[in-house]
């Protein structure tokens, strides 16, 4: 497991190819990068979201409405899907980045797609741009998180507001290079 983490952090901060020539990224937690990739501040990327009802997503109010489109929330027991209810507030073909925003679990990162709502403690990280690849991204903000966390004092509980995640700075390779590296991560766990 650590070694499929380790292949993921290079080839999401390095990409695939061993000889690329580097550049310095200006970013502690990222180092060097690609020459041919930029380096852009996360919000000109991404847009970010909570659900509008999601103070009303408790337990008993999804047990009151049970249905089949899924409540994710930033609990720990069965992977933050707290249950299903009879409607969705969100409705996206593709992925975007489901977050964890406070708690234990606070920094927690998948790519989710689909009908759905969101709970409490969770927030959404919506591409801008067609060509922005939210598995790609998820991948990265995994690693930024990572060195976030690591950095938190163990008396403190962790979380994640909108104005952190306007802070941050990410790798961004083209497009077509984000397809690629997520390809190439995806077979090469599933081998």
């Amino acid at each position: 497991n650590e070694q499929k983490q380790a292949i993921i952090h290079r080839a999401v901060t390095r990409g695939l190819d061993p000889n690329v020539r580097l550049k310095p990224s200006g970013v502690e937690w990222l180092g060097d990068v690609p020459e041919h990739w930029e380096v852009k501040k996360l919000r000109l990327l991404f847009r970010y979201t909570k659900g509008r009802r999601a103070a009303e997503l408790t337990n008993e109010y999804i047990g009151r409405h049970a249905g089949s489109f899924p409540v994710y929330s930033g609990q720990t027991e069965s992977n933050g899907l707290m249950g299903s209810i009879d409607w969705y507030e969100f409705d996206f073909a593709d992925p975007v980045v489901f977050v964890t925003t406070v708690g234990a679990r606070a920094m927690s990162t998948r790519p989710v797609s689909g009908r759905f709502s969101l709970s409490q403690n969770c927030a959404l990280l919506i591409p801008r741009y067609a060509e922005t690849s939210a598995v790609f991204f998820e991948c990265v903000l995994r690693r930024l998180f990572e060195y976030e966390k690591a950095s938190i004092s163990l008396i403190m509980q962790p979380s994640l507001r909108f104005s952190d995640l306007n802070k941050f700075y990410v790798p961004y390779p083209p497009p077509s290079e984000q397809v690629a590296i997520i390809d190439a991560i995806t077979s090469n766990i599933d081998d």
